[in-house]
């Protein structure tokens, strides 16, 4: 069986319209499986990064406690549970973010 070897370096750089950067990234290892998120909280709502962080941290945590196989319909489905759950703690926020899920002997997600 092949070993598959993943390197990852983050590097962000602040955009000029706000005083934070507000992207946030992670990583999530689930056996052999790999789940990567990056996301970049929006210039509008003042809470936007904060927003990012609490969908990355979640969305990893989630895929970390996983035993089966993440498809379309898991990973949709749990990224409205989250968008729900902070919807009232983060009215007016909003971010953008790209997942890639790697899994042995099924396609590469990437949402």
């Amino acid at each position: 069986m092949a070993t598959m070897r993943i390197s990852v370096r983050w590097q962000s750089q602040g955009g000029n319209k706000t005083k934070d950067n507000r992207d946030c990234a992670g990583i999530g290892l689930a056996g052999d499986s790999l789940l990567a998120v990056v996301a970049d909280g929006s210039t509008a709502g003042k809470d936007s990064g904060q927003l990012a962080q609490c969908l990355v941290r979640n969305l990893v945590d989630w895929f970390a406690s996983t035993s089966w196989r993440v498809g379309e319909g898991n990973l949709s489905g749990q990224l409205q549970h989250i968008h729900g759950s902070f919807a009232a703690k983060f009215p007016r926020s909003s971010a953008s973010y790209m997942i890639v899920v790697v899994q042995p002997q099924h396609p590469c997600l990437v949402g």
